[in-house]
């Protein structure tokens, strides 16, 4: 008896030690993928960042930020943090697949209904940020409100899901689509601004299908009724979560949003074409989140060892990323902006140190989701 007890101990030790080396294993295969993908969309990212930069000029850059800021932002405020609240309770096995991602495109519409019934007016208005822009493409660029909402949630449904893979090629399909209507509607037709953000809105449109798509045939996406507690669940974790998604949101933005106000369209994209490059440090954090948030959510084990080594080698990894953007700067911005944006230099070394910082947080902000602490 003892024997048996104690081959049946090894055995089970073996078996343990198999399924902690399949999960390394998996995890660091699902790094590759995104470091892989996100690898192509720097590159592409790059080249659009050229395009628009060379064709629209810094006043034109800096009207098209404009406007992508409101199309992008302004729904934020209104969806009250449930994209994140239905990717928790899939995450946490407390809803269904179906039941979560219905509770969050419902909100993704009604969110984008009030953004755009508020939206309209103000894009008329005497306010110093709308003064800047121009009212016909604010009203163009209110498409993106439920675009970017929408593709936004679905996103985070399919990270929640630990389909990595399937996210990676939705991604490049998108930096391809959005580059090649850039080429066409910018570059080819001439259409500048304007058809910078309908590029946008093709490109997210495409994504936020594939998505769905994906969610239907390989996850059983169906409609369904959701409970009364079923959605209060959603708004609940959602609310509590709304200030960091807030503060996030408008923590990147800032310095922008500001300079709207109170500057001139060329600062603006001045700004603009320096974030472009230095956010483009982020790739790093952002990988790390999506792999370890599902993780950290579906299990009680190794929670704080994989939370304190991702932070380490994340933050590391941006900091090393970030002395490298700031040597190479000059050259960088000349060569993918022209000399007519050399005060975009400076302002990517003021911004490289603080990315660099703010990347490790992203890690603490993952596992503070990922335990309900969000709030």
């Amino acid at each position: 008896c003892a024997r048996a007890w104690v081959t049946e101990s090894r055995v089970g030790e073996h078996r343990r030690g198999e399924q902690q080396s399949g999960g390394q294993l998996r995890g660091g295969h699902e790094m590759l993928i995104l470091l892989g993908t996100r690898g192509w969309l720097l590159l592409t990212g790059l080249v659009t960042q050229s395009v628009l930069a060379r064709v629209l000029a810094p006043e034109g850059r800096g009207l098209f930020a404009i406007c992508a800021m409101f199309g992008t932002l302004f729904g934020t405020f209104f969806a009250l943090g449930t994209d994140r609240g239905a990717q928790y309770q899939m995450m946490a096995r407390r809803q269904s697949v179906s039941t979560s991602t219905v509770i969050g495109l419902a909100m993704v519409l009604l969110a984008s209904g009030v953004a755009i019934a508020l939206g309209l007016p103000l894009s008329e208005s005497s306010l110093p940020f709308f003064r800047n822009a121009a009212p016909e493409l604010l009203r163009l660029s209110m498409f993106l409100i439920p675009a970017v909402l929408g593709t936004t949630f679905l996103n985070l449904q399919l990270a929640g899901l630990r389909r990595f893979d399937r996210l990676g090629i939705v991604s490049v399909i998108r930096a391809s689509v959005y580059l090649i209507a850039l080429l066409a509607l910018v570059w080819f037709f001439d259409l500048g601004v304007r058809g910078a953000i309908t590029a946008m809105i093709l490109s997210s449109a495409v994504e936020g299908m594939l998505y769905l798509r994906t969610l239907y045939h390989r996850h059983g996406l169906r409609f369904v009724v959701p409970k009364r507690n079923e959605i209060r669940d959603v708004l609940a974790y959602g609310i509590s979560y709304y200030p960091a998604r807030i503060g996030t949101s408008i923590d990147l933005q800032a310095s922008a949003l500001f300079l709207a106000v109170v500057g001139t369209r060329d600062e603006v994209g001045f700004l603009a074409a320096a974030s472009a490059l230095a956010l483009r440090l982020f790739i790093i954090s952002d990988s790390f989140e999506s792999v370890i948030l599902p993780r950290i959510a579906g299990t009680e084990n190794e929670r704080h060892d994989l939370v304190g080594f991702s932070l380490r080698l994340s933050g590391g990894l941006t900091a090393v990323a970030a002395l490298g953007l700031c040597a190479v700067s000059v050259p960088l911005v000349e060569l993918l902006y022209s000399s007519t944006y050399g005060p975009a230099v400076e302002l990517i070394w003021i911004m490289a140190p603080g990315i660099a910082l703010y990347s490790a947080g992203k890690t603490l902000m993952a596992y503070f989701r990922a335990t309900d602490n969000a709030g």
